[in-house]
């Protein structure tokens, strides 16, 4: 093509996207905005554009009168939609926010308040007991079987020594509270939290003769995350509490979404590669 051939090209496009616009703006002139604000206008013109309402048959005022009802309907709708979902994104977000990103007492209470979505009893031990003194939280079903639970954030690999702090908490669990016994404890980590979690590795800790020495059951956040996102408390009951007898007593609330289920703890097995979906949004036209 000749450098004088791409030139008119160029032009003739330009002229047709020019004329789009200026027919979509005479259109909204003649259509919408003359009618609605200088209606004398266009009855003076007789313009076939424009329809006097006080020409118009019954049937024609009836669909007119229809049409702005059932707008009137939709804009009252949108409303409240928009409502929810702002509200589902405040209450949300800082649970998203903590079990992603989070670290201290920001990520503990994000997975806090998951294990309480599930049904699950949380006690915060560094408020009853003290910090530093026990592991994170103690969780339970209402009642025995228990497991303590630590809660801890890195922002590379996970070192070893975090499994090792909960072994130690488990071992002198008796001296701080021996009339409630532990049944084995739980680590959770969010590990590479600095990362976005599509790109942090699956499993929190993948040697397999670290795995094999492991004494507590380990989860990730994106695991937690995956189940509470799908409102999969089961997995959660389960993933935490294990086999423990009590377990079927707890509440089985049903969810709302059934993607793939995610990994089992990764002292179990390991984990299967998920992808993270945003949240789409739905759009209404007018």
């Amino acid at each position: 093509m000749s450098r004088q051939t791409r030139i008119l090209t160029c032009r003739n496009t330009h002229k047709i996207n020019l004329a789009r616009k200026l027919g979509l703006v005479l259109g909204w002139l003649i259509q919408q905005a003359l009618p609605e604000h200088v209606p004398a206008a266009l009855r003076r013109a007789r313009s076939s554009y424009f329809t006097d309402p006080d020409l118009q048959t019954t049937a024609e005022l009836a669909a007119r009168q229809a049409l702005a009802d059932l707008e009137a309907r939709h804009a009252i709708e949108k409303l409240r939609l928009e409502e929810e979902l702002r509200q589902a994104q405040e209450q949300a977000g800082t649970v998203r926010y903590g079990l992603l990103y989070g670290t201290g007492t920001q990520l503990v209470q994000a997975v806090a308040a998951v294990l309480d979505a599930a049904g699950l009893v949380t006690i915060d031990l560094d408020h009853d007991l003290g910090a530093t003194r026990s592991a994170d939280l103690l969780v339970s079903g209402g009642g025995p079987p228990r497991r303590l639970t630590e809660v801890k954030a890195a922002s590379g690999a996970a070192p070893g020594n975090m499994a090792s702090h909960l072994e130690r908490h488990l071992g002198t669990w008796p001296q701080l509270r021996l009339g409630e016994p532990v049944t084995g404890g739980v680590l959770i980590v969010n590990h590479q939290h600095r990362l976005h979690p599509s790109e942090r590795t699956e499993q929190v800790y993948s040697r397999p003769e670290f795995l094999a020495a492991l004494r507590v059951t380990v989860l990730s956040t994106l695991d937690l995350f995956r189940w509470w996102r799908a409102e999969n408390w089961t997995a959660i009951q389960t993933a935490v509490m294990g086999d423990a007898p009590d377990t079927a007593k707890l509440p089985q609330r049903q969810h709302s979404l059934d993607p793939a289920q995610p990994s089992q703890p990764a002292a179990m097995e390991a984990t299967q590669q998920t992808q993270l979906t945003g949240i789409g949004q739905a759009k209404y036209q007018q």
